[in-house]
């Protein structure tokens, strides 16, 4: 099952709207990652997985520190698509024990954070040695910033925890002050290639958000040409078969 693994909805881009790109483009699903810190679009989100039958899984947002979280999930987790929770490292620094909780009930942690605050995950995954991590976005590097020797390093130490995983995402939005093309993504991804595996990477549109500099079919395309030649195993690992596995989709 192919699934692109990272998009979102808004008043203006809506499930309708992608759901003929997937198709047409040979995938099954999508993962929504619902990421306005909003208890009243976190429902929203999943009852839009409810109407839509390609939304195979919701990553929805929770307050991590608060002291009602338990209850939230509670609710939260009788709907089947709820399989993880989106969180910035920016915001809720007293975030500990919501961790602990998600792992205790299984649920992923997909993480948006700024390359140096990669350093952190490795604290972070001390405290909830259990949690399943998804870092999106490749850890946002700047693509054209020139700092590719610390990125890189940083992203070889994370690597070495074995419950982190990376999402391929929002590769042609890293950097919107340049036009990017497939020559400057490369190195980036090959990095995390190397760092990964295939059983650690997935691809994700973050559509519409890509749309600032390119279609959904030109994010795959950046994508694809990023990863170089590989066998149909290891495409179709990146492009399902990792997030089927971590996100648990339904068939």
């Amino acid at each position: 099952m192919r699934i692109d693994a990272h998009q979102s909805f808004t008043s203006q881009y809506t499930p309708e709207q992608l759901w003929p790109i997937l198709e047409r483009n040979r995938f099954d699903g999508s993962v929504l990652i619902q990421t306005k810190e909003s208890d009243i679009e976190t429902d929203r989100a999943l009852s839009l997985a409810t109407e839509h039958h390609f939304i195979k899984a919701v990553v929805v947002w929770v307050d991590l520190s608060s002291p009602n979280l338990g209850n939230r999930l509670d609710r939260l987790q009788t709907d089947s698509k709820c399989k993880g929770v989106y969180h910035r490292l920016t915001t809720e620094p007293d975030a500990a024990a919501g961790l602990i909780e998600m792992a205790r009930r299984g649920l992923t942690l997909d993480l948006e954070l700024h390359p140096q605050q990669l350093t952190l995950i490795t604290a972070l995954m001390e405290t909830s040695p259990e949690l399943k991590l998804i870092v999106n976005h490749l850890g946002s590097p700047s693509i054209t910033g020139g700092d590719f020797e610390r990125w890189a390093l940083q992203m070889e130490q994370v690597s070495k925890i074995a419950n982190v995983a990376v999402k391929i995402s929002g590769l042609v939005t890293l950097n919107r002050t340049h036009a990017w093309n497939a020559m400057d993504l490369s190195p980036f991804v090959q990095h995390a290639i190397r760092c990964f595996g295939p059983e650690r990477l997935m691809f994700g549109s973050d559509w519409p958000t890509c749309l600032a500099a390119g279609t959904w079919k030109e994010s795959l395309a950046a994508f694809t040409q990023s990863i170089g030649p590989h066998s149909i195993a290891f495409r179709e690992q990146l492009l399902g078969g990792t997030a089927n596995r971590l996100y648990k989709v339904l068939t």
